[in-house]
């Protein structure tokens, strides 16, 4: 029974790895202005996928100093970038 809790907290440790491994490797605004600078002009962001500008901001973390976020398209749910807030 001992070895329950590190069971336990390994596990978690390796979904949160895992979630910030997953954001991590999601382009930023400014790689993703880089790569598509055509879709990101005049204030507004279009998606590389579908030209959609129809972008939302999904949170899917937090760390101890910021909310990790993902903006994808609503048209077809691609995500374009990430970002931390």
């Amino acid at each position: 029974m001992e070895l329950f809790p590190l069971v336990v907290l390994v596990g978690i440790g390796y979904l949160i790895f895992s979630l910030f491994k997953k954001h991590l490797s999601i382009p930023t605004f400014d790689n993703y202005r880089s790569r598509y600078p055509e879709l990101v002009k005049d204030g507004k962001i279009k998606c590389h996928k579908c030209s959609g500008s129809d972008i939302f901001v999904k949170s899917v973390g937090n760390t101890p100093t910021s909310i990790l976020n993902h903006h994808l398209c609503k048209t077809c749910g691609t995500t374009l970038f990430r970002s931390s807030t």
